[in-house]
């Protein structure tokens, strides 16, 4: 190549450094040259924020806690049953039957409960595997009288759905301290009796001990299928007031919107101008 080919070609090629350092400054005076619009942009959107957050109104939110229990099998490990997974208590507060249910009793669209309705799992006890612990039944909506009902009903038909276990435990647990109970007083009487023989006499007490035995081991077991394994709505829902967007966060994100927009209008402010003079 000859020099004079080497000076055409530099002349040709262009420095894009140079030109991306142009645009950008061109840029930057252009703004400078219409601050007002990125300015207008601001607190227009800031004022459209603002007035957002108004029109969002007032919600309440309602949350009602649920102990799920802890099954536990004759052998005394933990057994599987409905309540030993959160994942089917959810499904049970969830599902369309009990949606359309609660809703109808409680007066609100079932639309309505369905999408302000969660039921989440108590963080320190959802980390533990296996934990089925407690898990937090959360209703929103504008009317606070029914999204506490919504929420409270919600946790008992969730408590009555996943007892079955427990239910039935407890059932045969109370019918034999009963049946004990009954042979307890016949054996105190017949201790009662005049003219017991001594051998007889021993007999009676060596199995009124026993009985004695069986109901305190049979109430305690009433105690601890009561108390630990069976699920029971720990906490009422109570509604509280609550602001459906926040009114700060409004504002900022609208004066940010509103930023972003005037400087995108002072950006393509001469452009378009020159545009339509070009048309005319």
């Amino acid at each position: 190549m000859t020099v004079q080919e080497e000076r055409r070609v530099r002349r040709v090629d262009p420095d894009l450094d140079a030109e991306q350092e142009v645009d950008f400054g061109s840029y930057g005076r252009s703004v400078a040259r219409r601050w007002w619009l990125p300015l207008l942009g601001l607190v227009a959107g800031a004022i459209i924020g603002y007035l957002l957050s108004l029109g969002g109104g007032t919600v309440y939110r309602a949350q009602a806690l649920v102990y799920l229990g802890q099954p536990i099998g004759p052998a005394g490990n933990a057994a599987q049953a409905l309540n030993s997974n959160p994942a089917t208590s959810r499904e049970i507060v969830t599902s369309e039957s009990v949606i359309r249910q609660v809703a109808r009793d409680v007066g609100l669209r079932p639309a309505e409960l369905r999408r302000n309705v969660s039921a989440t799992p108590v963080e320190s006890t959802a980390r533990r595997a296996g934990a089925t612990g407690l898990l937090q039944i959360t209703v929103k909506g504008k009317r606070p009288a029914r999204v506490r009902a919504a929420a409270n009903e919600l946790g008992t038909i969730l408590v009555r759905r996943v007892s079955g276990y427990s239910r039935a435990k407890l059932k045969n647990l109370e019918a034999q301290l009963a049946g004990d109970r009954i042979v307890l007083e016949s054996l105190n009487d017949a201790l009662a009796a005049p003219n017991l023989s001594l051998d007889t006499k021993l007999l009676l007490q060596l199995r009124l001990a026993q009985i004695q035995q069986d109901i305190a081991s049979a109430s305690q077991l009433v105690s601890f299928t009561r108390n630990v394994e069976s699920p029971s709505l720990l906490t009422r829902a109570s509604a509280r007031e609550t602001t459906a967007r926040g009114q700060r966060n409004s504002i900022v994100v609208g004066a940010l919107i509103g930023l972003i927009l005037g400087t995108i209008a002072s950006l393509l402010w001469e452009p378009l101008v020159e545009r339509r003079r070009a048309q005319a």
